[in-house]
């Protein structure tokens, strides 16, 4: 009786698990591509309206399940320089997001993207992807919180920071003020772990990063080095928009508490690092050790 009743109660509990599930699977394959569909006009016309910039994918299709491929990316800011493009990207968004409406990356991973950061005195490519679209009748009443906007980055970084993670090759131009630089970034995510290497093509130095990146916790300890050469230099792109030299053998940072509350950031990290050196003409015309 007993034998009975417990392959009766297996039955009943496979049924109530697997039938609601086959029901999700082939429910999930029917409106997949509306969704889909549905989600990339509400993000196009998101950058059209926040951030006055034209967002356009050539082609999308399911590669799986819940994969992605998009091909042909390009983010163009209105009268001014594309700032970003991609070749293809393979995606796997968290179906409870993308359901919801949102955006949220299990896994992403891409080859040749360009990201292009433009400056010209007042011609900015990129500044209105920090600030938001701001009406010119409201300018004069705008004031900068760094404390809203640095929370504002954080949290938008972590959310949308994917659990795994493969950069197979970036490349980073800027032009600021006439001051080119280049650099190539390989980037590599699984979990918390992160490994890479940003080649600096002006100066001709690579440099090593490895730490983690916690999504959940909001927290991170990356460590930064030089290959290659014994030569000490510069990490690019720092003297185009700091207006300074930072150079280090090693270097260390981690974030391990962050709250935000009444409009007020508070982070809590350590920082360390092996031939340290700031150069900066508003502290010292020589470097700062």
């Amino acid at each position: 009786m007993a034998y009975r009743l417990n392959r009766r109660f297996i039955k009943r509990t496979l049924i109530i698990l697997v039938v609601p599930t086959c029901a999700f699977i082939f429910a999930w394959l029917g409106i997949r591509n509306y969704v889909l569909h549905k989600v990339i006009d509400f993000v196009e016309a998101k950058f059209r309206t926040k951030y006055n910039a034209e967002l356009t994918i050539k082609e999308n299709s399911f590669t799986g399940f819940a994969k992605l491929s998009l091909i042909g990316i390009t983010i163009v800011p209105d009268n001014k320089d594309t700032l970003f493009e991609a070749d293809t990207l393979v995606v796997e968004p968290s179906l409870t997001s993308i359901l919801a409406g949102h955006i949220k990356l299990n896994s992403l991973s891409a080859s040749k993207l360009r990201v292009n950061l433009f400056k010209n005195d007042s011609i900015i490519n990129y500044d209105v992807f920090f600030h938001g679209r701001s009406d010119s009748t409201d300018l004069k009443n705008t004031t900068k919180d760094y404390g809203v906007l640095a929370n504002t980055l954080l949290k938008n970084a972590f959310y949308y920071l994917p659990f795994d993670l493969n950069l197979e090759y970036v490349e980073l131009t800027t032009n600021i003020n006439g001051k080119k630089e280049l650099a190539v970034l390989s980037l590599l995510k699984h979990r918390n772990t992160v490994e890479g290497l940003l080649e600096d093509s002006t100066q001709h130095k690579t440099w090593k990063i490895e730490g983690e990146i916690n999504r959940s916790d909001k927290t991170f300890g990356l460590k930064f080095y030089g290959l290659n050469d014994k030569e000490t230099k510069s990490l690019p792109f720092i003297g185009a928009f700091a207006s300074a030299q930072l150079y280090f053998d090693t270097l260390f940072i981690s974030l391990d508490k962050n709250k935000f509350s009444s409009d007020v950031l508070s982070l809590s990290g350590k920082m360390s690092a092996q031939g340290l050196m700031i150069q900066h003409d508003k502290i010292s015309k020589d470097e700062v050790l």
